[in-house]
């Protein structure tokens, strides 16, 4: 970010450079077979994803790694998983993003 930006800005928290990298490597792996499910993940990781805990960030990253049909499972709710992190997460991003 040039100075300029930063002055406009203001300083950014020392984590965000991390994060908005972490974001974007994320979002892309957000691409997947099912516009539906693109929507539900790009939604939640552009709107919510930064200010989520560091918890809930390393889990969205865990979810990124299940299969596509276990992981639209997930999100529509047919099935349950039997991890609490990925049970809130999963709410977060259904209804309202607040992981």
């Amino acid at each position: 970010m040039s100075e300029t930006a930063q002055s406009i800005l203001g300083r950014a928290p020392e984590f965000a450079e991390a994060d908005i990298a972490l974001q974007k490597r994320l979002r892309w792996q957000c691409r997947r077979g099912m516009l539906e499910m693109d929507f539900l993940l790009r939604r939640y990781i552009d709107t919510a994803f930064l200010s989520s805990t560091p918890e809930a960030k390393v889990s969205f990253e865990a979810l990124l790694c299940l299969e596509d049909d276990v992981l639209w499972d997930y999100l529509l709710g047919i099935k349950t998983p039997s991890e609490t992190d990925f049970q809130q997460l999963l709410n977060a991003i259904r209804v309202g993003f607040t992981a």
